[in-house]
């Protein structure tokens, strides 16, 4: 009576401990990030600029996509300085929606393919939605993002 009590003790001690994730050393974690081509909008400010450096860091491929040109070549030295080992920009307004698929026909011309996408810009809407008919078409607000 006793062995199975303790068989089945053992069995949920595994199952708990098989529950919990397994920490990943900071050293494993950057390793996943080195040489992947990270296409990365919004780029040239808070979120996105620290994004860049710590990518950077970790020795990723970068392209930074923002609409300030001058705001990105800043962030493409620093992501440099961090220890990217490659960094192009592109200067690109996303609220011209119909030719935001240029950016990333472009990532995939300068680097061959794209590991991440990591979508930072903002879209902004003003004035109020329940008053204006054109923000509450789905597919306008669909077309935003």
């Amino acid at each position: 009576m006793w062995k199975g009590a303790l068989v089945i003790l053992l069995l949920a001690v595994l199952l708990v401990w098989l529950q919990y994730p397994r920490k990943v050393s900071q050293q494993e974690y950057d390793s996943h990030i080195t040489d992947k081509v990270v296409l990365l909008c919004g780029a040239s400010s808070g979120i996105g600029e620290q994004l860049a450096y710590k990518l950077g860091k970790q020795g990723a491929q970068l392209l930074l996509v923002a609409r300030t040109q001058f705001k990105l070549d800043k962030v493409k030295e620093g992501a440099l300085n961090a220890g990217a080992k490659r960094v192009e920009t592109l200067s690109f307004d996303f609220s011209n929606v119909k030719n935001s698929g240029d950016v990333v026909a472009k990532a995939v011309e300068l680097f061959g393919k794209i590991d991440y996408l990591i979508l930072n810009h903002a879209a902004m809407v003003s004035g109020f939605l329940i008053n204006n008919d054109r923000h509450q078409d789905p597919k306008y607000i669909l077309r935003m993002f």
